[in-house]
């Protein structure tokens, strides 16, 4: 994966945390359930995590539908192939 600029790293974390705080408990429990489903047994930041998605749609497909409508509105990961194919 490409290095991503502070900016970037940013504009990312402002989406995630806006998502975040008006998550429902099912999108919580979706989201957690990927990421046990894709565990590398190492720690990585949740924008790894999506932009590793992102990169394959069918990942891209199982977040939780409100957090794909955040990321794609605010054009996440930039770039990502899935997010134009989503």
């Amino acid at each position: 994966m490409s290095h991503v600029s502070p900016q970037a790293r940013r504009e990312f974390n402002a989406v995630f945390a806006d998502w975040l705080s008006h998550a429902s408990t099912e999108e919580m429990e979706q989201l957690d359930a990927l990421l046990a489903k894709n565990s590398t047994h190492q720690v990585r930041s949740m924008l790894t995590f999506i932009r590793e998605c992102s990169a394959d749609t069918t990942r891209f497909a199982e977040l939780p539908g409100n957090l794909r409508t955040r990321l794609q509105a605010g054009n996440w990961p930039q770039g990502g192939s899935a997010l134009q194919a989503a």
